[in-house]
């Protein structure tokens, strides 16, 4: 999140450089429109998707694309600093003083929109883990509680089946007993 929000202060950076007649220097990014939409489309993406993964080289990666857009903010506010005087030097030595306060104050505000995120980032990442394994193990137990309960079923089912033959067996007998009873109150 930090290398992505680095990345659009970048872009809101150069995007005034080249409104003030300021040319770009990266070679592949020349056309405004595709800039635009690969800083805010691709590079977004990448940056999420390196956030969710899981290998310690995505995490690399991100840091190392954060330390690459702080580089480049830094740049760009001595940039920014170079042209609100004009680009002469040697500066004095208040005007020092103001670019390194900017600079600190600069990292103190993405330091301050670092921290908390990261924070709630890697809490929520504990958090859906440990929701993730409490929805496997209640998976597990779900499907050997229908596994007992099907074979359960199939008991009773069995039962059933029994009974209905013993019933079925039950009233031929019966049946026979009557037509002998018949039988018998015939001849009396």
């Amino acid at each position: 999140m930090t290398a992505y929000i680095l990345n659009l202060f970048d872009l809101a950076c150069t995007l005034f450089a080249l409104n003030l007649g300021v040319k770009e220097l990266n070679l592949l990014i020349q056309n405004v429109p595709v800039m635009v939409f690969y800083k805010t489309v691709i590079v977004g993406v990448l940056c999420w998707w390196a956030a969710n993964r899981k290998e310690p080289i995505a995490r690399v990666g991100l840091l190392v694309c954060t330390a690459v857009y702080a580089a480049l903010g830094m740049w760009h506010i001595w940039g920014l600093f170079m042209l609100k005087k004009g680009g002469r030097l040697p500066v004095t030595e208040w005007e020092v003083f103001e670019l390194i306060v900017a600079v600190v104050g600069f990292l103190v505000v993405i330091f301050k929109i670092a921290t908390p995120l990261t924070q709630a980032i890697t809490k929520l990442t504990v958090i859906v883990e440990s929701l993730d394994e409490d929805l496997r193990e209640q998976k597990e137990k779900s499907r050997e509680s229908h596994r007992k309960l099907w074979e359960h079923s199939s008991e009773l089912d069995r039962r059933v089946d029994e009974h209905d033959l013993k019933f079925a067996e039950h009233d031929l007998r019966l049946a026979a007993h009557d037509k002998v009873l018949q039988g018998y109150k015939e001849n009396d």
